[in-house]
């Protein structure tokens, strides 16, 4: 049997957070909307620590963003799901979070979308 130690399942986690810093929102039609770089994107922020399962980026979203909801559009933006990458142009997903429903339609429409990165554990 192979396993991982508890001290293993952390220092995963912090290697997910180190490296997969970038969060791609996608519509309900399956589109890229934007990429949030977690690490220096003011609107979003990682759990506060490596032990947390599963790991957590939080980003807070306004209609009044252009990149969430276009000024020229006649409707709102519909966030379906989230997905990790690892830089600004990959096409890989690593990870998809599709817990997510938002509308985002108005300027003053604010939502927080939390984006989850599931890890196995050894129990």
């Amino acid at each position: 049997m192979v396993s991982t130690t508890s001290k293993g399942e952390t220092d995963l986690r912090e290697y997910i957070q180190n490296r997969w810093n970038y969060v791609v929102l996608v519509d309900d039609t399956g589109n890229e909307i934007t990429r949030i770089n977690i690490d220096t994107d003011d609107r979003a922020s990682w759990s506060e620590d490596y032990t947390n399962n599963p790991v957590e980026a939080t980003i807070t979203i306004k209609g009044s963003h252009n990149d969430i909801v276009d000024p020229d559009a006649t409707d709102g933006t519909t966030i379906s799901k989230t997905q990790s990458v690892v830089s600004d142009t990959s096409t890989t997903v690593l990870s998809e979070d599709t817990d997510i429903d938002v509308l985002i339609e108005a300027d003053n429409d604010e939502a927080i979308v939390t984006h989850r990165i599931e890890y196995p554990t050894t129990n």
